[in-house]
């Protein structure tokens, strides 16, 4: 996976109009490829489970890197004010994002 492409699609009830209005927005993220240095021995990865995304920190033979901290900072595309946040990955190698 190279891209994740987000949409988003809603039906807002317009009372100033009396009628039901629809709204949608996308935008795609570019993820980068798996690094080519070979004197890195971690990688971080983002994936889909279920209905949440996590984000894995995985050695260079794909096993997972338990109990490590990780750093995460988040920024809407809209907005300026950024989240930073330390998170320790769990016994597989996991953070949940929600």
């Amino acid at each position: 996976m190279q891209e994740i492409k987000v949409e988003i699609t809603c039906d807002i009830n317009n009372a100033t109009r009396s009628k039901t209005e629809s709204f949608s927005r996308s935008a795609c993220f570019s993820i980068k490829e798996h690094s080519k240095n070979k004197n890195r021995f971690r990688e971080l990865y983002l994936r889909r489970v279920a209905d949440e995304y996590v984000v894995l920190l995985l050695g260079r033979n794909g096993e997972p890197n338990a109990y490590n901290q990780i750093e995460v900072t988040l920024k809407h595309q809209d907005y300026s004010h950024e989240v930073h946040e330390t998170m320790t990955t769990d016994k597989h190698g996991q953070v949940g994002l929600g």
